[in-house]
């Protein structure tokens, strides 16, 4: 008898060492406490937020678009640094390279997203920069990409061209899009191979078509609707099989946090639970458990592995990455749809 109770209370033991084990193998790390830790970093760092790819708009839309409470006047301040920085330009953002009108598509999310005017911004209407589809599409796949997202950011009606510019629709951006769409399902600037990264920004930016949910969609025709379906499936169907196994990717031939952080976005604009569907988990790992392993612990993301210090712009893309999730969990609206 006193056999059998032992061999009992073994069996339990057992059981419980496995669920136990278990709940240690649990899908995806808990991103609420990097969250707050990262904004809270990421807001001592960027004290007064400028134009800018690091320390300006990337920093300003996650902290906008997130949980965090920013002091009276911080944004203040970004708006009044971008009309000043805008002034000094004449309006013109993009002398440097001579093409690159991502500038205003960025800056544009920024305004957006802390509810400033983009239509005057120190006399400039930014919105009328991207009218040019000559223009928009210079930079390569990437300047229609951004070009779409800052349009529906808020809504916005395109301008009508001036003179003898091709004239920008929501259409036309779509399908330059799709036409640089790769034959193995993704997209890049330059290889013939999708890429993590530009394959994310792509199916961000069709993300409001395929679900049907933009406030534009009437302005695209159903066969421009129907190679959306097709596309963004095709390009999930890539993510899902360059997808690594401790759930990360790689871009340009290197791991990094921010190939993580496109990856997040685009499913969570897509209304995909990343840490459910088994297309995009990996040995029991997600692409979040990817990005949290290059969390630093106190606030700070790595780009690559074995790095000692925190990179910032890593830093403001995992934010962003995690502030998309976040409110794809509380059913909140995606991180570039502002309205």
């Amino acid at each position: 008898m006193k056999r059998e109770m032992d061999k009992r209370i073994t069996t339990i033991c057992l059981i419980l060492c496995l669920l136990l084990l278990c709940g240690c193998q649990e899908i995806s790390a808990d991103y609420e406490k990097p969250l707050a830790e990262t904004g809270k970093n990421l807001y001592s760092i960027v004290t007064d937020p400028v134009p800018g790819s690091i320390g300006g708009e990337w920093a300003v839309i996650g902290l906008a678009r997130g949980d965090f409470t920013a002091e009276d006047g911080y944004f203040d301040s970004y708006v009044k640094n971008v009309g000043s920085y805008v002034k000094k330009c004449g309006g013109v953002l993009h002398t440097r390279t001579g093409y690159k009108y991502t500038e205003y598509s960025r800056i544009i999310l920024g305004l957006t997203a802390v509810k400033a005017d983009v239509k005057n911004v120190s006399g400039y209407n930014l919105l009328e920069k991207l009218t040019d589809m000559k223009d928009v599409c210079r930079q390569g796949i990437n300047g229609p990409i951004w070009a779409l997202i800052a349009y529906d950011s808020g809504s916005y009606q395109i301008p009508v061209k001036r003179n003898d510019e091709t004239q920008t629709t929501r259409q036309r951006l779509i399908e330059a899009i799709l036409d640089g769409q790769l034959s193995d399902g993704g997209w890049d600037i330059a290889s013939s191979s999708g890429d993590a990264d530009m394959t994310g920004m792509a199916l961000q930016a069709l993300a409001p078509y395929y679900l049907k949910t933009a406030d534009k969609i009437d302005e695209v025709d159903q066969a421009v609707l129907d190679r959306v379906k097709s596309a963004v499936d095709k390009g999930l169907t890539l993510i899902s099989s360059i997808q690594e196994g401790d759930g990360g990717f790689s871009s340009m031939g290197g791991r990094s946090s921010e190939s993580c952080c496109q990856i997040i976005v685009a499913l969570s604009s897509l209304r995909i639970d990343l840490k459910t569907d088994k297309r995009f988990i990996k040995e029991g790992h997600t692409v979040l458990d990817a990005l949290l392993s290059y969390y630093d612990g106190n606030g700070g993301f790595y780009h690559t592995d074995g790095e000692d210090e925190i990179n910032c712009m890593a830093t403001e893309q995992a934010y962003y990455a995690m502030t998309a999730y976040d409110r794809f969990v509380k059913g909140e609206s995606p991180l570039y749809d502002m309205n």
